[in-house]
């Protein structure tokens, strides 16, 4: 089928789910798209949106029932056709507290996982199912007693990648020869779209994540450079990531804000390096501190290929980052990499 019948497909079903009831935030969440689209595309179809729906205070009220009798946030976001973002927004509203509704959810899940577990479960069957990483997963069987081996950061030889020292050799972690653009893009890259990944500093060593996603390259590249994309994954539940500036572009810049629904954050901020859609991305990583600050997290080389129906990533990033942070930087991008699998099954 051709992006042209996909992009119909899609489409439709989102024409028919609007004319179904379902709200423009939750359709948004289900295709990967803005919510600018959505409204659009309903327009340019001429739905009217809202003849078949609780009025948004009927709405709310139940929604604020639904949750305090103890419902799930996330079949109460399918029964209403929400985001669940949206529904602890309203929550918010109302004055429920969201400490109380998220713990709730958070002890019962963590319950299932443990006799899950009990029951010959495995611990990587159970992160996938949850969307968690094997480290929360190990956290949650160690709370509730349940005898397990502890998880353990480990750096094995193939995750630390010594750069390529040669002139002429590629880079490390440099992307395959093969040139394929995504639709819209002219027939030959402009000259700084056309780099490939940058070779590391002298003597710097990378630590590198890998994994394998049941996504079409181009799909995989636009979730790493669409801020639109990049707010639903980066970050977890309950937590917004917002971009003042989103240059996409070489040596274009960013900075957005990570944050709470309700509570404090920090800024990020960094600088496209390489771009080579859709094969490889370049770009630095660096965190402003509360006193003004900017802390270096070093560079992330993203390098895609294609297997078949898969595709698989390759992750680096400084491995003094890692050992600075003990690990911890290591299992964030983790956490990350396990939710944009989710986030890109959900947008197929």
């Amino acid at each position: 089928m051709s992006p042209r019948q996909d992009r119909a497909r899609r489409d439709a079903d989102i024409i028919a789910a609007a004319r179904a009831g379902m709200a423009v935030p939750a359709l948004a969440e289900r295709h990967g798209l803005s919510t600018s689209h959505i409204y659009a595309l309903l327009k340019r179809t001429g739905v009217t949106l809202g003849p078949n729906r609780l009025d948004a205070e009927a709405r709310d009220t139940a929604v604020v029932e639904a949750m305090t009798r103890g419902e799930p946030a996330t079949a109460v976001a399918a029964r209403f056709g929400l985001a669940r973002t949206y529904i602890y927004q309203v929550l918010q509203r109302h004055g429920v507290s969201l400490r109380n509704i998220q713990s709730r959810e958070k002890g019962g899940r963590d319950e299932t996982i443990a006799e899950a577990v009990r029951n010959g479960a495995s611990v990587a069957a159970i992160a996938a199912e949850y969307g968690l990483s094997k480290r929360r997963v190990y956290d949650v069987l160690k709370a509730h007693e349940v005898g397990v081996r502890p998880w353990r950061p480990r750096l094995k030889p193939a995750d630390i990648v010594m750069p390529f020292a040669g002139p002429d050799g590629p880079a490390a972690g440099g992307p395959e020869a093969r040139d394929e653009r995504l639709p819209g893009d002219p027939a030959e890259a402009p000259a700084e779209m056309a780099k490939a990944p940058e070779p590391a500093a002298a003597g710097e060593t990378h630590f590198t994540l890998t994994r394998e996603f049941e996504a079409q390259r181009r799909s995989v590249f636009r979730a790493w450079t669409e801020a639109d994309q990049l707010a639903r994954w980066m970050v977890p539940e309950q937590h917004l990531l917002q971009f003042e500036s989103y240059e996409l572009r070489t040596s274009g810049g960013y900075r957005g804000r990570m944050s709470t629904v309700d509570g404090p954050g920090f800024w990020i901020r960094g600088t496209f390096r390489t771009i080579l859609p859709p094969a490889s991305l370049v770009f630095t990583l660096a965190r402003e501190t509360e006193d003004g600050r900017v802390e270096s997290m070093g560079q992330r080389i993203v390098t895609l290929a294609e297997a078949g129906r898969f595709t698989q990533l390759k992750l680096q990033m400084p491995l003094s980052v890692v050992l600075r942070t003990r690990g911890t930087i290591a299992r964030d991008w983790e956490q990350r990499l396990d939710r944009l699998s989710a986030y890109l099954e959900t947008a197929a």
